[in-house]
């Protein structure tokens, strides 16, 4: 019997032990088909990039051609911003890369191998027959060899070489000198391209600047000759950068001739070449600078377009939140997508119709914005300064026989309050000339002011309204989307590239300045219930606090991370005060406590939306695959901005001249300041908080004087304001 259950279990377990093996024989078979399977479905499909450099968004819309490609692609405009002085040459770089790195505009330059590189040993000859070569590789390097980013150099020829994939390019951008930089684009990290063309690519033409320009027949044939074997093709088609070099030696006119006739020739080979397209292939038009007439309109966003014979629409990316406008950095990575090597990318396709119609709109709201932003800035800066002496010393010399001009002294404070909520309105308008822009701003600022004025008796509840409506305008567009905020000149300007969305250090100074002003109103004028039920009123102030802190600093709201410690520190300031809690060491500790779990928490939310992170996120995730090296060049490029902006900017003067009228008000009329300090502590405690908020965003923003100014604005002429209230009440 024994024997018999001992035979039993070795049958038993060597039938096991063959199951387990054919298991295992076929598990391994179906990974290997698998990833085949997977290597094959990424090796199908391929991505054109025809590098049309300083085509411009009208050469789409003039051209019968070029306007049905567009309609029939996904398009967007390029924001090519970059570190230092920017050019064509580092343009491209960063577009190959995924990274802002530096570059000489001399080390562009490539060639194809040649048999008689055998044997050298220079660094500038390296690779082998077939290959087109980057000969500066070592130098660039070098160049960037400080840089957080310089393993990123080649990064897109290096993934499709990891992943077997091929790379190629064909044609040169050459004049009198080499500028063939398209090949920074689509090299790999040792400067190589597998395979391509980019010197017998022009035809000789006296009657063309330079004698000679491109091939375009030449072109598509080399393009047929190279397409089966590549999965990445870049195609220079160069003339347009010809035409920009020898612009200076030509006639207006004919300058013009030479520009319609290589439009007329680009658009025709990129017809072509899409007519030769079967399904695994997507073309992208592309120019990675603008021209010189572009930049003397001050508009620097190039054209890009993805056609795949499909359908057609915008893209819209996650690092600008906007549809219609992408960054240089998210190029790389959407083409790895586009041949399957990564899952996703920054770039969403939305279907639209009339997408030409729709980047023209755009393009002239940005200009606008662009434009208009700095004179009507400065002069606003400038009328913030003018009314606050004025004011000044109107109360300083205060005679009650004078009092006709107190009205209007007083509605002028409130309108310099209230203009910010004005500036967010104003694109409603769509008013294009400088002069009428503020004229009708300033307008409109005194008639809101004057509303309240007379609608409100009192001082108190007059800030009240005003700090509310600035208050409530900003935060139910911040929940809109900022679609005011995106086109106001108070907002941001997309085409700098700073900041495309949620809400800048402009409108964050005013934010916490006129959301603190109206929590100590409200105290204020409610200040016996206050004193009554002091435990109520700080869970209610609370609550408060922290949807406006919300508004500020979520990912999807306000999304300003200097904005939210300079809130969270001007609130706590504003608190402490209201309890009449001394600045020591533990409330400092208190409030590093807060700023941590705070931070901490939105930087938590943000990163757990991976698919649509803010500025923070980027960073965060930035730090974690680049290291710490990534925060330091970070906030020392922070401090140098900050500090450049303050020896700069006009609202450095603002700030300035708000700080020097204080103080004086201090001492002179004596003891008035501290008289209403006493009397109305709530709203000084609001004084206060935002004071503390002011330096902290000073210290803490890139163009944190700005955001000081802003917010000083609604402490400055608020004192004013009661100091004229008091010395009129006395007499």
């Amino acid at each position: 019997m024994d024997q018999r259950r001992r035979a039993v279990l070795h049958t038993a377990a060597r039938l096991m032990i063959i199951s387990l093996i054919s298991f295992l024989i076929k598990e391994v078979c179906y990974i290997e088909v698998q990833a085949s399977s997977l290597f094959l479905d990424k090796a199908k499909h391929k991505v054109v990039i025809v590098a049309a450099d300083y085509i411009e968004l009208e050469d789409f819309a003039q051209h019968e051609t070029l306007t049905w490609l567009f309609n029939n692609s996904y398009s967007a405009l390029i924001s090519g911003r970059q570190n230092g002085k920017a050019s064509l040459t580092k343009a491209k770089l960063i577009i190959g890369s995924g990274q802002r790195l530096e570059i000489n505009s001399s080390l562009d330059d490539a060639i194809n191998y040649s048999s008689s590189f055998e044997g050298l040993t220079n660094d500038k000859v390296l690779g082998q027959p077939g290959n087109v070569i980057y000969q500066n590789i070592r130098s660039l390097k070098n160049l960037n060899k400080n840089s957080d980013y310089q393993s990123y150099i080649g990064y897109l020829g290096k993934e499709l070489n990891n992943f077997g994939m091929h790379t190629c390019i064909i044609g040169n951008s050459d004049t009198n000198i080499m500028n063939r930089s398209s090949i920074l684009m689509v090299m790999n990290e040792s400067g190589m391209v597998d395979t391509g063309e980019v010197e017998d690519t022009l035809v000789y033409d006296s009657s063309f600047p330079g004698g000679k320009k491109t091939d375009y027949d030449k072109l598509l044939e080399e393009y047929k000759r190279y397409r089966a074997e590549s999965d990445l093709i870049v195609i220079d088609t160069g003339d347009l950068a010809r035409l920009e070099y020898y612009k200076n030696g030509l006639l207006e006119e004919d300058f013009k001739l030479h520009r319609k006739e290589v439009i007329n020739n680009i658009a025709g080979f990129y017809k072509e070449l899409i007519s030769t397209a079967k399904e695994d292939t997507t073309f992208l038009l592309l120019s990675a600078y603008p021209s010189g007439s572009s930049m003397k309109t001050g508009f620097k966003l190039t054209p890009f377009i993805v056609y795949d014979s499909k359908d057609g629409g915008l893209l819209y990316s996650s690092s600008t939140k906007r549809t219609g406008i992408i960054t240089n950095l998210d190029i790389a990575d959407y083409i790895l997508e586009r041949l399957t090597i990564r899952d996703d990318s920054n770039l969403e396709q939305v279907l639209t119709y009339d997408s030409m119609s729709r980047m023209l709109e755009l393009k002239r709201r940005l200009l606008s914005v662009s434009i208009m932003r700095l004179p009507v800035l400065t002069w606003y800066a400038i009328f913030e300064i003018i009314c606050a002496i004025a004011g000044f010393l109107y109360m300083l010399n205060f005679n009650p026989n004078r009092m006709k001009f107190i009205k209007l002294v007083k509605i002028t404070m409130l309108a310099n309050i209230v203009a910010p909520a004005i500036l967010l309105y104003m694109s409603i308008f769509k008013i294009d000339h400088v002069n009428a822009y503020f004229g009708i701003f300033i307008l409109l600022s005194y008639v809101t002011a004057a509303i309240l004025f007379f609608l409100f008796k009192t001082f108190i509840n007059q800030f009240l309204g005003a700090a509310l409506f600035v208050n409530a305008s900003i935060g139910f567009d911040l929940f809109s989307e900022s679609a005011f905020i995106k086109n106001s000149v108070f907002g941001y300007d997309p085409i700098i590239g700073a900041r495309f969305y949620g809400i800048g250090n402009e409108f964050a100074g005013v934010f916490i300045g006129c959301g603190i002003l109206a929590a100590g109103c409200v105290l204020q004028r409610f200040a016996k219930g206050v004193e009554k039920r002091p435990k109520l009123t700080l869970i209610l102030l609370i609550i408060y606090i922290c949807f406006q802190i919300y508004m500020m600093g979520m990912p999807f709201m306000g999304a300003n991370f200097g904005g939210t410690i300079a809130a969270i520190t001007a609130y706590y300031f504003f608190i402490s005060s209201i309890r009449k809690r001394k600045i020591r060491i533990a409330q400092i500790l208190i409030l590093a406590f807060v700023l941590v779990i705070a931070l901490s928490s939105i930087i938590t939310l943000d990163l757990l939306n991976s698919s649509n992170t803010s500025h923070i996120g980027k960073f965060i995730t930035d730090i974690r695959e680049n290291g710490l090296n990534i925060l330091f060049s970070t906030l020392s490029r922070k401090l140098a901005m900050n500090l450049r902006l303050i020896k700069y900017t006009i609202w450095t003067k603002v700030l300035l001249c708000i700080i020097l009228i204080i103080t004086i008000m201090f001492f002179k009329p004596v003891q008035l300041l501290h008289n209403i300090f006493k009397k109305y502590r709530y709203i000084a405690a609001a004084w206060i908080g935002i004071s503390a908020g002011s330096i902290a965003g000073l210290i803490i923003n890139d163009s944190g004087i700005v955001m000081a100014a802003t917010a000083m604005i609604f402490t400055g002429y608020t004192i004013l304001y009661m100091c004229l209230e008091e010395r009129s009440a006395s007499n």
